[in-house]
């Protein structure tokens, strides 16, 4: 009989705990008003809610991640990104609508969030060598589109651009470097054997590119014969990179004419280039001759020589010169206003466009220059994923799998490095969102206002019921708190749940000893202190009120059940 009595209040015991502690385990929900007030229509929209999602996570209404969350729509869920200080979602509505849609927790866990940023908002990436798209590039995002409206999607200015054009189209577009076009006419410059050999402009840090045509001003002195070459050299090491043409001087003419030559040259990346007029040949009295630009007309550049020994840059000076770069590079696929997976990749011959992995456009083309500028990851509804790939290497992944805090979007491939800044949107004019109190299994929450989320009540808040002055925050001044602390930092529990489970282990304590004491007025004493310690946790805010009635239930159940006659 002893040994059914103490499994009896072990197995109570247990129950008491699953009973009390059940509150730990539950979802919530809360409903997600969203208004359209001014008569706009939105096939998506990306939308923004401030909630404190710091304080769920810390007291365990979300996971840590907060990947167990889910905004839905009719039961369905819709892409949504949890934030420190925020929820953000997209939806689709219509004007002048009422759309009701849901928050809840402790669902399956997602792999990752869609990024989500707000109407207006928008991810930069920092410059940085690693990331040019040069010659050999992949870059990828799935997202929604609405192609209807004109739009960046992305864009590293003066480099690439991926726009929605607004008439159903998107297009990539590879710019080329822009020309240099100085007719600035100043002193002659002779070339002969015997003296300087190679003239022409010095390009500091000249753009990769495809340079079609290239025009030199000459003329030729005497009766010079021979060929002169139009030629790219490296600076570093004067190593040639290629020659546009050539020419038999004895053709030029006394005066001075542009002289064009074709054949195009690729400058693989960006580097020092020297383009160069070259003639070894004739003498002092047989040369040709081009003309130097005394007014330094042309940017990062100089007037160069080379006299067979070195070479002489002039600061101040530039060459007269035309370099004409090819044209711009641009794809076009028709894409429907809706989900969509881009790609666009450069294999340093071919750009080509790709939707949903059908390859819908291509061009020859030298590679996306090098420029200062960041590259933009443009605001649109929401975007899965966007992986960022040069070299056959990839470089970035956006794809958070976890609270965004700030305004840093993580890096997944490599964090702390590449990551993005992400300027938060605004909710459209007219359009208000509105988060309703937090519901649970056991009871409604009361909801919160600004960037307050509903206090907890059920676990550890104390709001909305007679004589609960205390919450979580309010409980580290409690003497057990150092112990709790400990237990929550070394199993990541959130404290909340610590004190739950730490408070039920002690009630499930008493209810053994309840059970095995033979004696009915020990029994009632403690039944009472059981009842003082319930009603100790509930004005603490560590139980909510309806325990209490548990509780009561229970002990009377126990001492009127230990008293009973048992039938053998």
């Amino acid at each position: 009989m002893k040994m059914k009595r103490i499994t009896f209040s072990l197995l109570l015991g247990i129950l008491l705990t699953a009973i009390i502690a059940a509150p730990v385990l539950a979802g919530y929900y809360a409903s997600l008003t969203v208004t359209e007030a001014n008569g706009n229509a939105y096939s998506q929209v990306g939308l923004i809610e401030d909630v404190d999602v710091t304080y769920l996570a810390d007291n365990g209404y979300i996971s840590p991640t907060g990947l167990d969350t889910r905004v839905t729509s009719g039961g369905t869920a819709i892409p949504h990104l949890m934030v420190d200080d925020s929820i953000l979602f997209s939806t689709a509505l219509a004007a002048y609508e009422t759309s009701n849609l849901q928050f809840t927790t402790e669902n399956t866990v997602l792999s990752a969030f869609d990024i989500v940023v707000g109407d207006g908002g928008y991810v930069t990436v920092s410059d940085h060598a690693n990331l040019e798209l040069g010659n050999d590039f992949e870059i990828e995002f799935d997202g929604y589109i609405d192609t209807s409206s004109a739009d960046d999607l992305l864009a590293k200015t003066g480099a690439f651009t991926l726009v929605s054009t607004g008439t159903g189209d998107v297009l990539a577009t590879i710019y080329r470097p822009t020309d240099i076009d100085n007719t600035d006419a100043g002193t002659v410059f002779d070339l002969h054997s015997g003296d300087d050999t190679m003239a022409g402009i010095r390009v500091n840090v000249m753009p990769a590119g495809l340079i079609e045509q290239v025009s030199f001003y000459l003329q030729k002195y005497g009766n010079p014969t021979g060929t002169a070459y139009a030629r790219a050299r490296r600076v570093s090491d004067d190593g040639l990179v290629g020659t546009f043409g050539s020419i038999d001087v004895s053709t030029l003419t006394t005066s001075w004419v542009y002289y064009d030559f074709t054949d195009g040259v690729t400058i693989p990346s960006n580097q020092d280039v020297r383009i160069l007029i070259e003639y070894d040949g004739g003498g002092s009295n047989d040369r040709i001759e081009l003309r130097r630009d005394d007014n330094g007309g042309v940017a990062n550049s100089q007037f160069t020589k080379y006299n067979g020994v070195t070479w002489t840059d002039y600061a101040d000076d530039d060459c007269c010169i035309k370099v004409q770069y090819s044209n711009d590079v641009e794809l076009t696929a028709t894409v429907s206003s809706g989900e969509a997976k881009i790609t666009v990749n450069n294999d340093g011959s071919n750009l080509k466009l790709y939707v949903d992995d059908v390859e819908e456009d291509s061009a020859t083309s030298a590679g996306a220059i090098d420029t200062a500028n960041d590259l933009v990851i443009a605001n649109i509804p929401y975007y899965d994923y966007y992986t960022h790939t040069i070299s056959s290497t990839l470089r970035i992944t956006y794809q958070p799998d976890s609270i965004i805090s700030g305004t840093t979007l993580p890096n997944e491939e490599s964090p702390g490095t590449y990551d993005g800044t992400i300027t938060w949107g605004s909710n459209p004019g007219g359009v208000t969102v509105t988060l309703g109190g937090l519901i649970s299994d056991e009871q409604l929450l009361p909801a919160g206002s600004g960037a307050d989320f509903p206090e907890p009540q059920d676990i550890a808040g104390p709001s909305g019921q007679p004589g609960m002055t205390a919450d979580v925050a309010a409980l580290t001044t409690n003497p057990l708190y150092p112990v709790v602390s400990m237990i929550s930092d070394t199993t990541s529990l959130p404290v909340g749940i610590v004190w739950v489970m730490g408070a039920t282990f002690i009630l499930a304590l008493l209810f053994v000893w309840m059970i095995g004491d033979q004696q009915m007025m020990h029994q009632m004493f403690i039944g009472l202190a059981g009842g003082g310690w319930v009603a100790f946790c509930w004005h603490l805010g560590i139980y909510p009120f309806w325990v209490i009635f548990i509780y009561a239930v229970l002990a009377i159940a126990i001492v009127v059940g230990e008293r009973s006659p048992t039938i053998s």
